[in-house]
């Protein structure tokens, strides 16, 4: 019996957890979100998908190794390069891997505020830092907007490892 109920508790457990993964948010939080359309200075990055270094380089961005980065300061290359991520979140169907390689991110600052969201298109995470961390799921959509922003200003990309 006594094993039964465990049994029962962790099919449970694994239901919920599954849950929740469905339930993922499909948008980006009202705040970050607000930061990165109002930003005073946004920002696209490359990043290595290797190991994190030390956080506190000022070469990393949350301990991943900067590559390179442009600056986003014409309008509707902003409002593209937003709009794709948006629309990448609000499409994911809850797919997700674990292992979290960012080779993309966009730091955004506005009203002394400065958000950072790290991007894997690997594995569909974003990872939200606002003051705390927080992540969404995306699909690889956005994927060739950044890159071509990336590319058109001379930024070096990390090599995929996918496909």
């Amino acid at each position: 019996m006594r094993l039964l109920l465990i049994a029962f508790a962790f099919i449970g457990a694994v239901g919920l957890a599954r849950g929740a993964e469905r339930d993922s948010p499909r948008e980006l939080p009202a705040g970050v979100l607000a930061v990165l359309e109002k930003a005073d200075t946004l920002e696209l990055l490359s990043l290595s998908p290797e190991k994190p270094g030390k956080k506190d380089d000022p070469k990393t961005l949350h301990g991943w190794t900067i590559l390179g980065k442009t600056a986003l300061k014409d309008a509707a290359v902003r409002s593209k390069v937003l709009n794709a991520v948006k629309k990448g979140v609000a499409d994911n169907d809850g797919s997700v891997a674990k292992c979290f390689q960012p080779r993309h991110a966009l730091r955004a600052t506005h009203g002394g505020q400065t958000v950072a969201l790290l991007i894997c298109f690997q594995c569909l995470q974003i990872r939200v830092y606002d003051g705390d961390t927080s992540g969404v799921l995306t699909t690889r959509s956005p994927e060739p907007v950044l890159d071509k922003v990336l590319k058109d200003a001379g930024v070096p990309l990390a090599p995929k490892d996918r496909e």
